[in-house]
């Protein structure tokens, strides 16, 4: 065990020491907490993965992910990245070595190496080396669109006049038409009551004797006959 920790010690202050003298430039890559983000990592040579041993790690202590003779080794992966990183597992035969880091903390900003390791006839030598430097930051809420109100031309004392004036030619109507609405309902009942009272009674002419009195109207022959049997009586002269 001591061992081991001993030869990993001196394998990560020997890839920091060939990293500090070639003088690469880290690859900046940025993403927001609570969220996700990939590393990456490209190697392009044709080589099987079964050859190579791939290491993702800050230092010596703080290994991210183990790759060795065609398997994932995390015995030695640091606890605070356990269950939160990744290989693109079907893209690694094609080069793609990228690494996932989900949940992303504060913590998580960083310099990070991908060492990619080819097998030699004893051990391994190293093949490439990648720096990626991680900045995390909290995203900014989207801002809500205001929608502009457009101009009407009008002033706060105008628009007011006009509400006031609408509600009250609103009323006037309705006032209106609640009065016609009454009026025809009476006619209708009107008109009802006489329909029934028709029905009820057929049509008849009530005739007082002062209106027959009025309506017969004596011939003016018969007048003078009866005005000279009334002289004859009142004479006494009567003539058989």
């Amino acid at each position: 065990m001591m061992t081991r920790y001993i030869s990993q010690r001196v394998l990560f202050v020997l890839l920091t020491v060939i990293s500090a003298i070639s003088g690469d430039c880290p690859v900046p890559a940025s993403g927001f907490l609570g969220e996700q983000v990939v590393l990456p990592c490209t190697y392009k040579r044709i080589v099987p993965v079964s050859n190579l041993l791939v290491i993702w790690g800050i230092s010596e202590h703080e290994i991210l992910w183990k790759f060795i003779d065609g398997n994932n080794d995390l015995t030695d992966q640091h606890p605070r990245f356990r269950n939160r990183t990744d290989l693109f597992s079907d893209q690694l035969e094609q080069g793609n070595w990228s690494l996932l880091i989900s949940d992303l903390r504060e913590s998580d900003q960083d310099e990070y190496k991908c060492y990619i390791y080819k097998r030699a006839a004893v051990g391994y030598n190293l093949e490439q080396t990648d720096f990626v430097h991680l900045s995390v930051t909290e995203r900014a809420p989207t801002p809500v669109p205001n929608t502009p109100v457009p101009d009407t031309g009008l002033s706060h004392g105008e628009l007011t006049a006009i509400i006031y004036a609408v509600f009250f030619v609103g009323i006037y109507v309705a006032v209106i038409a609640q009065s016609l609405i009454k009026r025809n309902c009476i006619e209708n009942q009107c008109c009802r009551t006489q329909n029934e009272a028709s029905n009820a009674h057929p049509l008849r002419e009530v005739i007082t004797a002062c209106e027959v009195q009025s309506i017969v109207t004596t011939a003016p022959e018969h007048q003078d006959g009866m005005a000279g049997e009334q002289n004859l009586l009142g004479n006494g002269a009567v003539q058989l």
